[in-house]
Parts: structure tokens; sequence; C-alpha cells
């Protein structure tokens, strides 16, 4: 049953639904592949709240933890940049006590705190961050946006007298991530409203790519069993006899199946040995390292297709040999 929304930050009851998937499984919950056990739904609706402008799920469900998966290497690149730059900018002093929390991407920066000087807190201090966040307000005074995933930004913050944006280059940052933000409607329901035209656009043009592919015998898999494939592929409607497996270097997502598509989730090492015509790259920062990774892909005669690309189809090579036939059902 579908609940009306409430603010997890400021508890307003105001505010416009402004994209919705239906009925998805979660994205957190990778099966067994030999769970003959139907996969649980739950409606994804995306809610923007109309007083703090918060953008947030609609709909609150009790799930699983996700597996951990294998970071890219893009990834670490990012975070060590992003460490970087708070250092530069003196945002975070060396010798300061930082908590870290865990993330189902996987990676830490654990190492790298503790090589540039920082105390690793226990995470007995949450309560007391949680209180001071409640009780005193916090000042944005750095920014700056780093191009993975679409876009992440690292957002620097202080509380009590005297915390205020510098002058400095950091301030300058943080002006053009907000001028940014701002300019793609972050705030506005209308503009975001755009998003559920961009779903389906994505969605409809990957279901027809898959099939077309499939129609001239080609055999198709994927790469990455990220969470966000898991809508996509039940929004575009492959399933395990389109698409044939999913590869993921995670050791803890082998061996089960994407949910609601109940795709097979494979290693590498099994996509090479099953001579795939066409790999559809999921998350696409893993190409690059999937290709380095996995040469003999493209040695067989297959292509690398970025899942999500304008132009889906779009070969990383051009000498792509006859595909292989197969039947898709």
């Amino acid at each position: 049953m579908l609940t009306a929304p409430r603010c997890r930050c400021c508890v307003s009851a105001r505010g416009d639904l402004v994209l919705d998937l239906g009925e998805q499984p979660p994205s957190e919950c990778f099966p067994a592949l030999a769970d003959p056990a139907p996969d649980l739904v739950a409606p994804l609706r995306l809610w923007l709240c109309a007083d703090c402008g918060l953008a947030q799920l609609a709909d609150r469900a009790r799930l699983p933890e996700e597996p951990v998966g294998l970071e890219p290497a893009a990834l670490a690149a990012q975070r060590a940049a992003a460490l970087d730059w708070l250092l530069e900018r003196e945002l975070v002093p060396p010798g300061a006590r930082v908590a870290e929390f865990g993330s189902p991407h996987g990676g830490s920066f654990a190492e790298l705190l503790a090589d540039r000087g920082m105390v690793l807190a226990g995470h007995d201090s949450t309560p007391a961050l949680c209180g001071l966040l409640g009780r005193l307000g916090l000042t944005a005074i750095g920014a700056r946006r780093f191009p993975l995933y679409g876009g992440t930004v690292c957002l620097v913050a202080a509380s009590g007298p005297g915390a205020e944006p510098s002058a400095g280059r950091a301030a300058a940052e943080l002006g053009d991530v907000l001028t940014r933000e701002l300019a793609a409607g972050v705030l506005d329901a209308d503009a975001l409203r755009g998003l559920q035209t961009a779903a389906a656009r994505t969605a409809g043009e990957l279901r027809a790519f898959v099939l077309a592919e499939c129609a001239r015998g080609a055999r198709v898999y994927g790469y990455g069993a990220a969470s966000r494939a898991v809508a996509l592929l039940n929004l575009a409607g492959l399933h395990d006899g389109v698409l044939l497996g999913i590869a993921d270097a995670a050791p803890a997502k082998q061996g089960s199946r994407m949910p609601g598509t109940r795709i097979p989730v494979i290693s590498p090492a099994e996509l090479v040995d099953r001579t795939p015509d066409v790999v559809l790259v999921f998350v696409p920062e893993l190409l690059a390292q999937a290709r380095a990774a996995l040469p003999r892909i493209e040695l067989g005669g297959g292509r690398w297709v970025d899942a999500a690309a304008p132009e889906l189809g779009r070969p990383h090579r051009t000498d792509v040999v006859a595909p292989r036939a197969a039947a898709c059902n």
C-alpha cells in the first residue's frame, strides 16, 4: 500500500512526486540463482520536499543488506583525488579525527587517511555526531564536483561560531557547484519530472537494441551487476531468456541472479569462456578497466557497449566478426 510521503529531513508532508517507476524489486537483494522463491517488489518513487528541497524515496521498506561490491579503479582514483583536494584547500587539517562508514560499493578511506596523518575515530562517535547535527547549524564551506557516476559532489560543512565559507578557491568552487545544480533544476519539481521521460527513453532504447542484436543471432551479456541496473533491466523487460548473464568481479554476487529478471550473475572468467558477441556495461566507469582486464572479449569478436549511451550499439572496435548463432526468447 502506498503511503503519503513525509520528509526524512524536515518531516514536512508538502511535496511532489517527480518519478514513479512502479513496482520494482529491491536493488540491494541478489537472490541465489537456484532460489525458486519469487522476488519481492515494492513501489519505487522519487519525492521532492517542497519545504527543504530534499529529493528522496517516497516509500520506506525493510530491505536486506546489499552484498559488498568490488571497488572499481576509477572510484579508488576519485577517492584519492577528493582527499588531496580537501588537504590542498585546508578544509580538513592533518591530524584531524575522522569517522568512516562502510559502503556496499566497497573501498575505504582508512589507509589514505592514515598516510596523511589523520586519526580514525571509532563508530561510537555516531550518536554524538547525530546529536550535534540536530542541535547545531551547519554551514557549507567548500564543495567540488567529481565526474564519476555522472557527477559526485564532495561537500564540506562546519558548525559553530565562525563557520562560514572562506574567500579563497574553496568558496569559489562551492559557488560553482551550487550554481550548476540550481541551473539543472534540483529544487524544481517540474524540471525533475523530466526524469520520468528520460527513464522511459533509456529503457526503451536498451530493449530495442538488445532485441535487435538477438534477432541477428548475437549472444548478449552484461558486465557490472550494479544496483542501478536492477530497475533499468526491469523497466526494459529484459529477462534471463534474452540477456544470457551479467558478469561481476565481486565474489559476493557471483552465483546469484539479478532481482526481478532472474539473469544469472557470473564471474568475469566465465564471461570470457562464453565468447559473447555483445557485452553491455551497466557502469560506464568500468568500461576501460574491464576491457584492459578481459582482452579476449574483443579478440574473440565481441564488442563492449555502454548500456546507457544515447547511441546504443556503437562498437568500441570496428573489426567485429560475424556473430555466432543464438536463440533469444
